[in-house]
């Protein structure tokens, strides 16, 4: 039988190969390359927080009157909720000819008095531009 004779000094990786090859021992697993260490990277900015979008809802009121439906008397509890009382609220009536100024206040008194039961404390009064005259009259609820 022929003996390998090796001329130099045999490392361990080759060893082990040589011996697989000849069937005595498993073929040794390939080591995977060095990984380099992840760059250094800057953390992420954080993200600058939007101003909340602005609310803007109407209530209804029949021509003449100045009294508030359940419905709407609803409608101004759930907005106080899911908007938050805090902050300024604005009551935004359009210019409107047909409807006095008398008429117009005890509108704004009525919505003025029941956000402030619903914890609302700052509120501003506003005007628009008249609009198409529909069934009904509103004041647009701002936040």
């Amino acid at each position: 039988m022929n003996r390998f004779r090796p001329t130099l000094p045999l490392t361990a990786a080759a060893l082990g190969l040589i011996l697989a090859l000849a069937g005595c021992r498993k073929r040794p697993e390939p080591t995977p390359p060095p990984v380099a260490p992840p760059a250094h990277k800057s953390p992420a900015p954080m993200p600058t927080p939007k101003a909340p979008e602005p609310r803007r809802e109407r209530i209804f009121f029949l021509k003449g009157d100045a009294s508030l439906s359940p419905g709407a008397l609803k409608k101004l509890k759930a907005w106080t909720v899911s908007w938050g009382a805090e902050g300024t609220w604005v009551l935004a009536c359009p210019a409107d000819t047909t409807i006095s100024s008398g008429l117009r206040e005890r509108r704004l008194q009525v919505l003025r008095a029941q956000l402030q039961r619903h914890g609302v404390r700052h509120i501003e009064v506003q005007s628009l531009p008249a609009e198409k005259s529909g069934r009904h009259d509103a004041v647009y609820l701002l936040k």
